[in-house]
């Protein structure tokens, strides 16, 4: 009996676990609003370059986003605030800043691969990019599988792994990215400031 009731305990564990991800997702999904922390591959094919990074995004659905990196040692590498009207960011080890226009230039330095910044509310809520260019395919269940731009060339995928865990893949003849998302909760991370990015002293703006 003792054995049978351990046995069914670590089943319900493991199931839980696994369905943990897509069912955070989905709220996530429904409250417009999460934090999702990955770790994430990124390979520029220009430079045959590739590095790993963490990157932890708290974000309101057509309000903010924001974007702390940090090395797999947990060493801060920078900060990025995205609204429907600015684009602010810093770089710790450049010690450099911007504040300005939305625009792909800033933000593609940073990912290897060129992409609009609030394409990222398509990559994390897993929302098919209505845009002109873009065309969308769902897999046998019915949830977005892939979207491609021919005009840029990028190709995105999201898939779930063998422990249930969203993988978000963009590629592009430039370099490639892979998000393997660890955490997603359906709120903002508690203390997390949306409204203005600081900009560290000594730090001097980017041209």
């Amino acid at each position: 009996m003792k054995t049978s009731l351990k046995a069914f305990l670590l089943f319900v564990g493991i199931s839980f676990v696994l369905s943990g991800c897509q069912t955070a997702l989905k709220s996530s999904q429904k409250s417009g609003e999460g934090n999702f922390r990955a770790r994430a591959l990124i390979k520029d094919k220009k430079k045959a370059k590739s590095f790993i990074v963490n990157l932890n995004f708290n974000i309101k659905q057509e309000k903010v986003i924001r974007l702390d990196v940090t090395s797999p040692l947990n060493q801060h590498l920078a900060s990025f605030l995205i609204t429907p009207k600015e684009l602010s960011y810093y770089l710790v080890r450049d010690k450099i800043y911007y504040k300005g226009k939305v625009t792909a230039r800033p933000f593609s330095q940073f990912m290897a691969v060129p992409m609009e910044p609030w394409w990222l509310e398509n990559l994390l809520f897993r929302k098919a990019f209505t845009q002109k260019d873009w065309s969308c395919t769902e897999d046998k269940k019915g949830e977005l599988a892939s979207c491609m731009n021919l005009r840029e060339k990028i190709n995105v995928t999201w898939e779930m792994d063998e422990n249930r865990k969203l993988v978000v893949n963009l590629n592009h003849p430039k370099g490639e990215v892979q998000m393997n998302f660890h955490h997603i909760q359906p709120k903002v991370e508690d203390g997390a400031e949306l409204s203005q990015l600081k900009i560290p002293q000594g730090f001097r703006r980017a041209r």
